[in-house]
């Protein structure tokens, strides 16, 4: 799992020295994914305000990359019932930035971000009845909707 956010108002308080600008913390299924606070450094609309030419993609910040999530999956798929094939897993993410974030949101979210989880088969010999038919998998979008997420 790879797990990236939108950079928004994370100067670390440029204007103002007195704020804290960060992400506070980061957990999948109630499992840290940061072990420390995390402070990407950037607020792009004050870069853009100077002049600079912000592409989207320079804003993004990669939290966490190549997480193993597979006991949690296996964890999930073991509480459903019927064949696995048919198998839908919900993961819950949650991330909370501080007070000092407080401009320049990005779609209308101050912490905006996504999780692209990549599924493969096992490599053993696995009978295929026992895979998850991972055709649907996709990349899920994260958004911010109090300063929870």
């Amino acid at each position: 799992m790879n797990l990236s956010i939108v950079q928004t108002d994370f100067d670390n308080g440029i204007n103002d020295d007195s704020l804290v600008e960060e992400v506070e913390f980061v957990e999948v299924e109630g499992t840290s994914i940061s072990v420390q606070k995390l402070r990407p450094g950037s607020n792009p609309c004050i870069l853009m305000e100077r002049g600079a030419d912000v592409q989207q993609n320079s804003s993004d910040y990669t939290v966490a990359t190549d997480v193993d999530i597979t006991n949690d999956v296996l964890r999930k798929i073991g509480n459903v019932t019927g064949p696995l094939q048919t198998a839908h897993v919900s993961m819950q993410a949650r991330a909370r930035i501080s007070i000092g974030v407080d401009e320049c949101a990005y779609q209308g979210f101050l912490l905006n971000g996504w999780i692209t989880v990549r599924c493969s088969p096992p490599i053993d010999s696995t009978p295929a009845a026992l895979l998850v038919d991972m055709s649907k998998a996709k990349m899920v979008e994260l958004q911010h909707y109090s300063r929870d997420m």
